[in-house]
Order: structure tokens, then sequence, then C-alpha cells
């Protein structure tokens, strides 16, 4: 998706303006139809298979209905720290309409980027997770799990100037944070939890630096 974006920056760049304005001009079928345009500039049109069958959800899209946080969660969890734990989650974690909600708002005020917003419904969640988490601390990989995620982001945060070298990350990784940003959006709102999650993963790695998976391994093991 990345180098379609790049090879095609002009004509992504056009298209959002004409989404942007056929949208505000109540022109959604218009709105509609470049919509799908930007996506099929980005990753190709769709092949069909004239001998598609319907057949029953899988696992995974039925869990995204059931409890989209566990997959956002463990989707997430998974990009940086390569452990599969979604089903785990889903045992555990309470199934918050609140924190739904909570996300919702905090994903759709980073574009456009509203700092009053994504603070509060960012603190909100961070509450709200306390709770929602506490009966996963019961099993032990999950536990362990988290506890290396809080350990990346905190050592990130306990470094002098955090904020600075989060900006800097920001401006040498420009074009790659929007693009995760845009495919949390877009994912988010179409139901599609895992994408979703991933890109928050990507979105965090680009700005604090992925973790270092044997250094942490190692630290977690040791306690």
């Amino acid at each position: 998706m990345e180098a379609n974006y790049r090879a095609n920056k002009a004509s992504v760049a056009e298209l959002v303006n004409q989404v942007q304005k056929q949208w505000d001009a109540g022109q959604l079928y218009e709105a509609g139809q470049n919509y799908g345009k930007f996506w099929t500039t980005l990753i190709g049109k769709p092949v069909f298979d004239e001998n598609f069958l319907t057949e029953d959800l899988d696992s995974e899209e039925e869990l995204s209905i059931e409890h989209p946080l566990a997959v956002f969660y463990g989707s997430g969890l998974e990009n940086l720290w390569k452990e599969s734990r979604t089903k785990q989650i889903s045992e555990c974690l309470i199934n918050d309409d609140l924190a739904l909600i909570a996300w919702d708002f905090a994903i759709g005020s980073l574009n456009p980027y509203n700092e009053a917003n994504w603070t509060k419904y960012f603190n909100t969640i961070g509450t709200l997770d306390m709770f929602d988490w506490a009966p996963c601390m019961q099993n032990a990989d999950l536990k362990k799990l988290t506890d290396k995620n809080a350990k990346w982001w905190a050592d990130f945060w306990a470094q002098p100037n955090a904020k600075r070298t989060m900006e800097q990350n920001i401006e040498k990784n420009k074009e790659a944070v929007g693009l995760a940003v845009l495919s949390l959006q877009s994912s988010w709102r179409s139901g599609d939890y895992a994408n979703a999650g991933k890109a928050y993963a990507d979105f965090w790695g680009l700005l604090m630096g992925r973790p270092q998976l044997a250094a942490q391994t190692k630290t977690a093991n040791t306690k």
C-alpha cells in the first residue's frame, strides 16, 4: 500500500480533496465513487471469483462482532510482540461498550488531529482499561505480555525529552505515520478490528520505536 501511495501521491491527494468537497456538499453518491477509487488506487481492484460461495463467518470475524476490543487489542499486541493471544484476551477482557465508544472518539480525533479530544479520550480509555483488563491478570501469559508492553511504554516516556523524540520520529516518518492513521481510521469504521489493531500498533511503533523483542523478553523472564 505504501508503494502504491508513493507512486500515486497526486492522484490520492486529489481523490481525498474531492471526497471531502463532495461529502460537504451533500453529493454522497459522487463522494462514494471517489472513495472507492481512493482505495483501489492504494490496494488495487478486487478480483471476483465466479465460483465464490457464501460461507459461514470464520472465528476471527465472529469474534470481531462479539468482542471487537479483544480483536483490536489482540491484533495490536501480536503485531508488536509476535504473540497470538486474541482468544485468551476474549475470554477475560470485559466487553465494555463505553470503552468501544471512547475508542471511536479517540481514533476519530487523530485526523484531523484534535489534541484536546485525543488526550481526553485516551486518558478515559486508560482508566477503563484498568478495570476491563483486571480479570486477564489472572492469566500468567497475558500478565507477562501486558507487563512487557507497559515496560516498553514506561521506558520510552521516562527518557529525557521523550516528547521531543516522539516529534522527531513523527517528522522522520511522516508518510508512514499518516498511512497508519488512515488505515486505523478506515479499518475501525468498517469494523475490521484486526487490521485496526495492527495499524494502531504500527502507529505507536513509528512514534516511539518498536520494542526490542529479545531485550524485553529477557527482562520479563527474569521477574
